[in-house]
This record gives C-alpha cells, sequence and structure tokens, in this order.
C-alpha cells in the first residue's frame, strides 16, 4: 500500500516541471536534501524510478513519466477539496433539496434560484428528491 503525501506529490511534479532538484526544493520551500529525500521515499514505494538524474540536469523516467498525469490528477482534486473546504468553512457553499413535484413546478423554482439567487447566495447545488425532506 502507498504512503504518498502531498507534498510527495508536490516535489515530484515540481521537479518534473523544473528540470532540477534544486529549483523543485526552492518552489517547495524545503532543503534539496529534503527533497531529494522525498524523491527517493516516493521511487522506493513506487518501486520504480522516476527520474534519470544527469549530472547538470534531471529528466522523467518513462515511468516517471506514465507516472506525472496522475500525480497532476492528485494534486488538482486535493486543490478542489481544499477550495470545497474553505467554501463550507466560510458559508459558501450551499445545497438545495426538492421533492419532485412535477416538470412545471421543478422548472420554475430553479428559473427563480437560478435568477434571484445567484448574485446574492453561495454557490448551490440543485437537486430532485423523491418524496419531501
Amino acid at each position: 500500500m502507498l504512503n504518498l503525501t502531498i507534498r510527495h506529490y508536490r516535489a515530484f511534479t515540481a521537479v518534473a516541471d523544473l528540470g532540477s532538484f534544486t529549483a523543485g526544493a526552492r518552489l517547495c520551500c524545503v532543503t534539496t536534501s529534503a527533497l531529494s529525500q522525498m524523491i527517493k521515499d516516493m521511487e522506493a514505494q513506487l518501486g520504480f524510478a522516476l527520474f534519470e538524474r544527469r549530472p547538470r540536469a534531471v529528466g522523467l523516467t518513462r515511468s516517471g513519466a506514465a507516472f506525472l498525469p496522475h500525480a497532476l490528477r492528485v494534486l488538482a482534486e486535493h486543490n478542489a477539496a481544499e477550495q470545497a473546504v474553505a467554501g463550507i468553512r466560510d458559508g459558501k457553499h450551499g445545497l438545495v433539496r426538492m421533492p419532485q413535484q412535477g416538470r412545471h413546478y421543478y422548472e420554475m423554482v430553479l428559473r427563480f434560484l437560478q435568477r434571484e439567487l445567484a448574485a446574492e447566495a453561495p454557490p448551490a447545488t440543485v437537486s430532485s428528491a423523491s418524496g419531501t425532506e
């Protein structure tokens, strides 16, 4: 089982993007040796090398290149979760549930929500439910 943290993914994508452990460490606000250790730990857990290390540059291995889109997706999902948490914490998130009362009723309420509440209310998810809640 993998035990990779967001810091691992950030370190990996930083080095992949910048082509340098030193620049990646600067971006991640860690020392080069700490970043190097994170990458070594990540490679040990994954079971393959992520980078080809050369004297003045670093490049992705085939395995590293294949893994990169997955790492980017993990970070994107993490960022989306952070934004959702901030919105919930700040009261900028809502959920509207409506019982199914027929298409005309549903469309009328949906238009009202879109027109009247969009500018004033926090982002909301509107869904229909079977039965009243």
